[in-house]
C-alpha cells in the first residue's frame, strides 16, 4: 500500500484517494487474514440505515441534547437486538 500511495501521490488531484488510503492504514485487508469478515460494509449500512431515515423525521433530533439522546437509546435497542436480548425486559431493568 505504501508503494500505492507514493505512486499516487505525483498524481495531480489524487489527494483524496491517497488519503483515504492512508487513513485505512493495515485495516484494508482484515477480511483477508480474518475467516468470516466480508469484504464489503454492506452489512452495517444496512443497519445504519433505518436510524437515518429516524434521524430525518423525529423532533427531537433538532438539537444537540435529543441528537445525543437519540444515539443513545437507538446504539442500545439495535444492540439489545442484534444479540438476541429482550428488549422489553431490559428496559424495565434500567428504567427501575
Amino acid at each position: 500500500m505504501k508503494n500505492i500511495v507514493t505512486c499516487l501521490k505525483t498524481i495531480k488531484g489524487a489527494n483524496g484517494l491517497v488519503t483515504l488510503i492512508e487513513n485505512g492504514g493495515d485495516d484494508w485487508f482484515t477480511a483477508l487474514y480474518h475467516e468470516g469478515v466480508p469484504l464489503h460494509n454492506n452489512h452495517a449500512e444496512r443497519e445504519l440505515r433505518p436510524i437515518v431515515l429516524l434521524r430525518k423525521t423525529i423532533g427531537c433530533y433538532r438539537n444537540e441534547k435529543g441528537k445525543r439522546w437519540i444515539d443513545i437509546v437507538v446504539s442500545i435497542l439495535h444492540t439489545w437486538k442484534l444479540r438476541g436480548m429482550n428488549l422489553f425486559q431490559n428496559l424495565r431493568l434500567v428504567t427501575g
